[in-house]
């Protein structure tokens, strides 16, 4: 005779391979992972790092921590999924912006970075993340990483728009350009530096524009 606690685990436990509700169980992990991330987002914003924790953004999901722990190992591993998430999105609004944009340097660069800084502009969530990743060491370790990622990113959509310069823009270079885009947005966000959208778009698309194009 199997045990109350042994049964309570088979009840909650998912079908293996099972679909429910039209979805596969590999379909409502992934939901429930984004749902996690999106309570994590929302618990960071309302409560700072400090108050970031397991039981709370369970709350805020609507899930039980068996699940949080389906998803991710520990909190420091959501915290830098957020970082990841956050950075995503800032590569894929960026890389639209210059796809849509006219056929001419300016306009791409400004698309790109207007793109990019919206992200965490318009959700403030989006914008702790950027503001308060520094003071935790995952997140940090990340954001160092995908900092030298977008400046890669950098080079190579600069060789595609400027094929006649190609090769010309180096990694350091487009790692101070990027480093200096990320600190100016972040003195934004943080209340350091007053600046309206629009000109801190353009002062970062001037200063992106004069950097590639001082190159001989």
């Amino acid at each position: 005779m199997r045990s109350r606690s042994g049964m309570a685990k088979m009840a909650n436990a998912e079908p293996v391979g099972r679909s429910y509700a039209g979805q596969s169980r590999a379909e409502r992990q992934a939901a429930r992972r984004a749902t996690l991330i999106e309570a994590g987002l929302d618990v960071l914003a309302e409560q700072g790092l400090t108050g970031v924790g397991v039981r709370p953004i369970c709350a805020s999901a609507g899930l039980t921590a068996r699940y949080f722990y389906e998803s991710f190992p520990s909190l420091d591993d959501l915290l830098i999924a957020l970082c990841e998430s956050v950075g995503a999105e800032i590569v894929d609004a960026g890389l639209r912006g210059l796809r849509e944009a006219a056929d001419d340097w300016a306009a791409q660069i400004e698309a790109c970075v207007a793109g990019a800084f919206d992200v965490i502009l318009d959700d403030p969530r989006k914008a702790c993340v950027v503001a308060v990743g520094a003071g935790h060491a995952g997140m940090n370790a990340t954001r160092q990483k995908m900092l030298l990622d977008y400046a890669d990113l950098v080079i190579a959509q600069f060789d595609l728009i400027a094929p006649a310069m190609a090769g010309t823009l180096s990694r350091p270079r487009a790692v101070f350009l990027v480093g200096g885009a990320v600190e100016l947005v972040t003195a934004r966000i943080t209340g350091q530096l007053e600046i309206d959208r629009d000109a801190l778009v353009a002062e970062t698309t001037g200063v992106f524009l004069a950097a590639m194009g001082a190159h001989g």
